[in-house]
């Protein structure tokens, strides 16, 4: 599960470093979500 955290924040720094802005939203709320479901 912490793998996956941190693939997701990586990727989620790599789309906002493009300027992708919705892919990064989106992969952000993903993961909250899924790191809320974990709680």
């Amino acid at each position: 599960m912490m793998g996956n955290r941190t693939n997701d924040a990586a990727m989620t720094t790599l789309a906002l470093l493009q300027s992708d802005y919705p892919l990064a939203l989106d992969l952000f709320c993903n993961s909250s979500y899924i790191i809320a479901l974990g709680l």
